[in-house]
């Protein structure tokens, strides 16, 4: 794969988890990144990484919340200022929401969960659109999960919130791809990190079984019978960024062991 480099990218939630490794790849593949997230020490160690690890593209950290239709206008304008303008979008910030059946579930948390997961989506595509048009080749990614199409009990808002990006971005990919522009899903499952063990311990509390039999049933029903890394998740997004995949848009790509196949 060649890396084109032909601007620079605009990653959300990229303080910690897969949004770091996604920001610190991208870097390494040669794109300048900005780097959106809520703690700038985590941003700042970020950026140290960058430049230990001699990567060819550099990080920019961006200090913002990512629900903020203001920071995200201001986020897009710092990227469109760097060498090439804003090349690519990839909508990662989000959160794991309540773990508690629909029935228990306040307004509140369903709001918070979807505010965050899906109508910031639709506010950062709707602050990038005119740039990543203008240029006729731009790339939108947006990070999804699986948990959409293999339901966990208790996570209906994330699960709905997920799921939905693939409406917006199948719709979005329609609008916008006589302009050039590219519009795709990458839905990860069984991610390893912080958030998948804390997954594990919140569905063994519901369900009344120990982690360790939640987390032999995951993965017991992977094709792989193993997790999924962040690199793994990372090479997709860094791919569909490239110009060998022009032609791919509206897609909804699982990364999930096996585990979901469809």
């Amino acid at each position: 794969m060649t890396a084109p480099r032909p601007g620079s990218v605009l990653v959300t939630g990229a303080g910690s988890g897969l949004g770091r490794h996604l920001a610190l790849q991208l870097a390494e593949a040669g794109y300048d990144v900005v780097a959106l997230g809520r703690k700038a020490p985590a941003l700042a160690t970020l950026a140290d990484a960058a430049a230990e690890a001699r990567a060819s593209g550099t990080i920019q950290p961006f200090v913002g919340d990512a629900r903020d239709a203001d920071a995200l206008a201001d986020a897009v304008a710092e990227a469109g200022a760097l060498p090439g303008g804003l090349y690519a979008v990839i909508a990662n910030a989000g959160i794991a929401g309540p773990t508690k059946p629909l029935a228990e579930l306040s307004d509140a948390e369903w709001d918070e969960t979807i505010d965050t997961n899906l109508a910031a989506v639709f506010r950062l595509c709707r602050a990038a659109l005119p740039a990543l048009t203008a240029r006729a080749a731009g790339r939108i990614v947006l990070i999804g999960s699986a948990t959409g199409k293999r339901p966990l009990p208790g996570r209906t808002p994330y699960a709905t919130s997920k799921l939905a990006l693939v409406g917006l971005a199948r719709t979005l990919a329609v609008e916008v791809g006589r302009a050039g522009t590219t519009v795709n899903v990458v839905s990860p499952f069984l991610l390893e990190g912080d958030r998948l063990e804390s997954v594990i311990e919140l569905q063994a509390g519901l369900r009344g079984l120990a982690p360790e039999e939640v987390r032999a049933e995951l993965f017991g029903e992977t094709a792989l019978g193993r997790p999924v890394t962040p690199g793994e998740v990372a090479s997709l997004v860094a791919y569909l960024l490239a110009e060998e995949a022009g032609s791919l848009t509206g897609q909804d790509f699982n990364v999930s062991a096996g585990s979901v196949m469809y």
